[in-house]
């Protein structure tokens, strides 16, 4: 914020909610203490669209470097979006509603650091129930680091209370600056039809057009309310039937219709359709790595495809930085144990799948043991 003034733009309103959501949740996040500018931004863009920038530090009673410290902290949890050009443009995002709050991944799990698993678990339960042309955004993202301290354990503990997870691997944005705000309005970009466009594309590998028209016909224009129900609905009907013959390499099928292939029949279960949803959604992964570990685990794993133990190979080839069918082809075809020589005994880990216990095994001669042992009971 060093010119004089910067243009404000909110667009809507903020229902209780959401002021809820912005004070309980997402408040006790903040590393600056960044709520004061946000709604003191929020009021100003209902007076104006130009704000003085020494006006808005004399209110909020803030130096130059805290206001930038703050805007910073409200980029990183998408809460504003601040924009490069001729004036310093802000673009005000709605704050996810409490429900909303508790499915984003990332947020939700820094709660329950900050605030504590009790916290965490007593409120997750409670709340049960485009960028302008010749701009260059320069938003600061949300820093990784902050959890840092998140380990296997707080992740199994977090997923008792599992209340949605979310990674966005399709680009949404890109997805978005085709089309005109007017004819797919701003309050309409929610983070959870961004994060659901996302996991259609990826799952069943839309084209822009496809996704558009999908789009649309869940879209009442006039109350400007999006079915997200009917745009799910209407994809897995049109899209969920791709067959071998459309594709030139099998591992092109979105991976509901390659799943439907490998197992000789159409229905899939609503159990390993989240399955699916799962590994686009909290792994990231394209369809063809996918459809390579689908392929894989029910080869290897008598045809069942069980979630844990599916997720802890994803987990495995996460770590990997698997991002390619190649990739993941080459992983399974090495050999299912590597070993390290001990003095007197050989120990060997998993290295194609993960290992739920440790196979230790003798590095002895069984056919020099086996005749001293002949030997001895010729002797009497």
């Amino acid at each position: 914020m060093d010119s004089n003034f910067i243009k404000v733009q909110s667009g809507f309103d903020l229902s209780s909610e959401e002021y809820e959501s912005l004070i309980v949740l997402y408040q006790p996040l903040f590393a600056y203490p960044a709520m004061p500018l946000y709604l003191t931004l929020f009021q100003f863009s209902k007076i104006s669209d130009k704000v003085c920038v020494d006006e808005l530090k004399r209110t909020l009673q803030i130096s130059l470097e805290e206001s930038v410290q703050w805007r910073k902290e409200l980029e990183r949890f998408g809460l504003i979006r601040t924009f490069k050009g001729d004036v310093e443009e802000i673009m005000l995002v709605k704050p996810l509603a409490p429900f909303d709050f508790f499915q984003h991944s990332t947020y939700a799990r820094l709660f329950s650091i900050v605030m504590g698993s009790k916290k965490f678990i007593d409120l997750s339960h409670r709340y049960r129930k485009e960028p302008l042309k010749n701009r260059e955004e320069i938003s600061e993202s949300f820093d990784l680091n902050r959890l840092a301290i998140w380990d296997e354990t707080l992740e199994q503990s977090f997923n008792k209370h599992d209340t949605g997870q979310t990674t966005v691997s399709y680009d949404v944005d890109g997805f978005f600056k085709r089309i005109s705000i007017r004819l797919f309005p701003m309050e309409l970009r929610t983070e959870a039809t961004r994060g659901l466009i996302s996991e259609m594309a990826t799952m069943y590998q839309l084209n822009f057009s496809d996704l558009r028209a999908a789009l649309f016909s869940a879209t009442n224009f006039e109350t400007k309310v999006f079915n997200e129900k009917k745009f799910r609905y209407s994809i897995e009907r049109q899209f969920g039937t791709m067959k071998p013959d459309d594709v030139e390499d099998i591992y092109q099928l979105d991976p509901i219709s390659f799943l439907k292939h490998i197992q000789g029949y159409d229905y899939v279960g609503t159990a390993d359709k989240n399955l699916i949803q799962s590994l686009i959604k909290n792994f990231g992964f394209k369809s063809e790595v996918i459809n390579v570990l689908i392929e894989y685990v029910l080869k290897s794993n008598d045809n069942n495809l069980v979630r844990a133990y599916v997720e802890k190979i994803a987990s495995v080839w996460k770590r990997d930085k698997i991002s390619t069918k190649e990739e993941a082809l080459a992983l399974i075809e090495k050999p299912v144990f590597e070993k390290s020589s001990g003095k007197n005994k050989t120990i060997k880990h998993h290295t194609a799948m993960p290992s739920y216990s440790e196979y230790i095994e003798i590095d002895e001669d069984v056919d020099g043991l086996q005749s001293e042992f002949e030997a001895f009971i010729k002797k009497g």
